[in-house]
């Protein structure tokens, strides 16, 4: 009976934990949730793990938008250039 007990009390505690914290790698691939969780934690101002990979990801997210812009403008530049435009 005090295993029972025990066991449920254990369940409870490790359930009431919070969110799952995700990686910077996953925010940075869903930026939609990046911006969510980076919003939440500005407001309630709290800095977990949680919240540091959201901000972290969400600028990795930017970080690749601009290098894949700056790599079409690159290219389209350079071709520009051999044609003589």
């Amino acid at each position: 009976m005090k295993k029972t007990y025990f066991c449920l009390i254990a369940i409870m505690m490790l359930s009431a934990c919070g969110d799952a914290s995700h990686s910077k790698d996953y925010y940075a691939d869903h930026e939609d949730e990046a911006i969510k969780v980076n919003n939440e934690c500005r407001t309630a101002s709290t800095l977990s793990e949680n919240c540091k990979n959201a901000g972290d990801g969400l600028s990795e997210a930017h970080r690749r938008k601009w290098k894949a812009a700056s790599d079409g403008y690159t290219k389209s530049a350079h071709t520009s250039i051999k044609a003589g435009i």
